[in-house]
């Protein structure tokens, strides 16, 4: 049972540093040049992502800019008796999120 829990937390672990490693990469790669605030959440949105925007400001969104980009909640389910993986479990990821500041 000890190793059955350990096993299920390492593979969540690695979801989740997955994730996060992805994250990553897609905030370096906005920060490499000019982006609009909806060129970013539309590539973040087509990266898995679901997007959560925290607007300051009531100005247009067209002229805000991205303030910041922090990863979210990670949502994974562990299944055990998915067809053909015998014993085995199997980790699929649900959904991710990931929070977009904008200062207008």
């Amino acid at each position: 049972m000890k190793s059955h829990a350990l096993a299920i937390l390492a593979a969540a672990a690695a979801v989740v540093s997955t994730a996060a490693v992805g994250l990553a990469s897609t905030a370096s790669a906005m920060t490499s040049g000019p982006a609009s605030v909806q060129d970013t959440v539309t590539s973040l949105q087509a990266s898995g992502y679901t997007v959560v925007m925290n607007k300051v400001g009531n100005a247009p969104l067209d002229t805000c800019t991205i303030s910041g980009v922090r990863p979210g909640q990670t949502i994974i389910r562990m299944d055990s008796g998915v067809p053909g993986a015998g014993t085995d479990h199997t980790t699929t990821l649900v959904s991710r999120t990931v929070h977009v500041d904008v200062t207008c």
